[in-house]
């Protein structure tokens, strides 16, 4: 587990509470400068010297020349393991920071859900299978287009169905099921893990709030939710939690906005 916490205690909280910023508006809303640079700068600067750690370790494990024994392989495969994490952590740090920053237009494209879905299938169903758990991802009724930035959905379903993965035990499921409904797109994750306490439902998507993780592995960094309703503000959309079928396990639900075509700002209808 990465430790997050050092983090949080020295920059994070001093920060908010120094510069106590006002109540966010909706949409995508400003993070304060100050902490907005530091996520930056932090991030890319954690990058580089783990980025040239992980490819050192990676050298040492192929080096035909000089052999390393099994047991040295495996260490060198834990260290590496954790560069990945640490890498990951940072890049949450940097698009959150990216994502707080000043209103700025979308980027759109037509996604067409049906395909998008298979693209989701095609890239977590055998990670998902092989943690035990059976997997349904698909689109219901016809295939439509809409406009929104691809890229950035394909991160926060990424970061939805990881989430599900980790915190639901081997023998369960998960199900992606995308529709059509009044005008949105409506995509659900759904899980059969422990669900989560309606009363801390929205706490949840607190910066650094963590629930059950040390228990199940789940969200590393207590940023992954977070991060969700930044990139669903940004797209014009919302994010709910729910309890899974029968109660059983969270169901989380994302609604984003169809709007008239690409190049058109899905948030307002206008141009972008």
């Amino acid at each position: 587990m990465v430790p997050y916490g050092a983090f949080e205690e020295r920059v994070w909280r001093p920060l908010m509470e120094a510069n106590s910023p006002p109540a966010e508006p909706a949409g995508c809303s400003p993070l304060h400068p100050a902490l907005r640079s530091v996520l930056a700068e932090l991030s890319v600067e954690l990058s580089r010297p783990l980025g040239a750690f992980q490819e050192q370790c990676q050298q040492i494990a192929n080096d035909a020349e000089q052999p390393v024994s099994c047991g040295q392989r495996a260490h060198l495969a834990t260290m590496s393991g954790v560069c990945n994490d640490l890498l990951d952590l940072t890049r949450d740090y940097l698009d959150y920071a990216t994502l707080n920053r000043d209103s700025s237009p979308l980027v759109t494209a037509t996604l067409q859900p049906g395909s998008f879905l298979k693209e989701l299938d095609h890239q977590f169903r055998e990670e998902v299978e092989a943690r035990g758990l059976a997997w349904s991802c698909r689109h219901s009724g016809a295939e439509c287009s809409l406009a929104t930035e691809p890229a950035r959905c394909r991160q926060l379903l990424g970061h939805l169905i990881r989430n599900a993965v980790q915190f639901t035990p081997a023998g369960g499921r998960i199900d992606v099921l995308s529709r059509r409904q009044q005008g949105r797109w409506v995509i659900s994750v759904t899980d059969s893990g422990p669900g989560i306490p309606e009363d801390i439902r929205e706490d949840v998507f607190q910066p650094f709030f963590q629930h059950l993780s040390q228990e199940s592995g789940g969200d590393r960094n207590g940023l992954g939710l977070a991060l969700c309703r930044k990139i669903v503000e940004c797209l014009g959309g919302t994010i709910a939690i729910e309890s899974g079928e029968q109660g059983v396990g969270t169901r989380v639900v994302v609604r984003l906005p169809i709007a008239v075509g690409p190049g058109r700002d899905p948030r307002s209808g206008g141009p972008a």
